[in-house]
């Protein structure tokens, strides 16, 4: 099985099963779990940048021709134990474990993002449904804890349905970026990745990153792992040298898919007033306390706002972004868990960070 970077599609290391609502911490009552069914993965490479939402523009989050701020996402190492979300947890020792979680942060710097008018206080991922959640028509509801580390402010939205793969919209290049579809899969065209001719970004441009760049290169796209402490995250997300197939072709169909119909789950993560949508506030749970920070939102599937007409839920998109967070740079935000519910809210489909 061929490695593709950011698809979600050929990763063969490492994985979350799906698992019932137990270990979400939806079943108050404690319940076994039930036996685990097929993975698939949930590493940060998973995940690819977020196109630009278009909208729901009647709830003032259309962010087209709109970039987003600097930003990474990645998996921390060991800072978040099981006991922290996952209160109910009963065995000490499992409680102890250290969870996978997905966190974003903001860029201490990069050069004209911060001053450009046409760069919005937006950041996100995306990908395309792994094939065990292909077909969501019978799906109820979407779970999702999220750690925002105290600040209660902005958005997070959750978007379904068909979603513009064109992430890649920052080049000097006339013929790359915006609607242009932009993949490493060059020299040969072939679906597989030739390291020493094609893994060099989205620009396709072999050049360390400087400034100002070298002819052609973004200047900011090396790939860089994190190293000794205090780790360093900030060129995680770096498409140069990775040593995966980058490409906008999230579905692997030879074509830039620029369509924008889908459904909206937008969850206001301030405090005035409380979302309806939330669940469980850890903060203010029995067995948690005030300097937990973890809170699950539940929205049910029903509840989407429709972008460019009625959502496809079959072969769709994901994109969970946020908007209007603490400014300034740093850590913002952590995703433990996102989950399906079908029936009676019973079973649950981890989408995983």
């Amino acid at each position: 099985m061929r490695q593709v970077g950011r698809t979600g599609l050929a990763f063969q290391a490492g994985g979350i099963a799906l698992i019932a609502a137990g270990l979400i911490g939806c079943d108050e009552g404690g319940a076994d779990p039930e036996p685990e069914l097929p993975a698939f993965p949930t590493f940060w490479q998973s995940w690819s940048p977020a196109s630009e939402p278009a909208g729901p523009a009647a709830l003032g989050l259309d962010r087209e021709y709109q970039r987003p701020l600097p930003y990474n996402w990645y998996n921390p190492e060991r800072v978040v134990r099981r006991r922290d979300v996952f209160l109910e947890t009963r065995d000490q020792s499992e409680g102890e474990e250290f969870l996978r979680v997905l966190e974003f942060a903001i860029a201490t710097e990069r050069s004209g993002d911060w001053a450009s008018p046409d760069s919005s206080g937006w950041f996100g991922v995306m990908r395309q449904l792994p094939p065990d959640l292909q077909d969501l028509r019978e799906a109820t509801s979407v779970a999702i804890w999220v750690d925002d580390f105290g600040a209660s402010r902005g958005r997070m939205i959750l978007d379904l349905g068909e979603i513009s793969e064109d992430f890649y919209v920052e080049t000097t290049n006339p013929q790359k970026g915006r609607g242009w579809l932009d993949t490493e899969d060059i020299d040969p065209e072939d679906g597989e990745l030739t390291a020493s001719r094609e893994d060099f970004g989205l620009d396709n441009i072999q050049a360390a990153d400087s400034d100002p760049p070298a002819p052609g290169d973004d200047g900011n796209d090396d790939f860089v792992l994190p190293g000794q402490e205090p780790l360093d995250y900030s060129r995680i997300n770096g498409t140069e040298g990775n040593g995966l197939l980058d490409t906008e072709d999230l579905d692997g169909n030879d074509f830039l898919d620029q369509d924008n119909i889908y459904g909206s789950y937008v969850i206001s993560l301030g405090e005035d007033p409380v979302s309806p949508y939330l669940v469980k506030d850890n903060g203010n749970t029995p067995g948690g306390s005030p300097g937990n920070t973890w809170r699950l939102f539940r929205v049910p599937l029903d509840e989407g706002v429709p972008v460019g007409g009625t959502p496809r839920l079959v072969g769709a998109y994901v994109r969970l972004w946020f908007d209007d967070l603490t400014p300034g740079p740093g850590k913002k935000v952590r995703i433990a868990d996102i989950a399906f519910a079908w029936g009676q809210g019973r079973d649950f489909m981890l989408l995983g960070p």
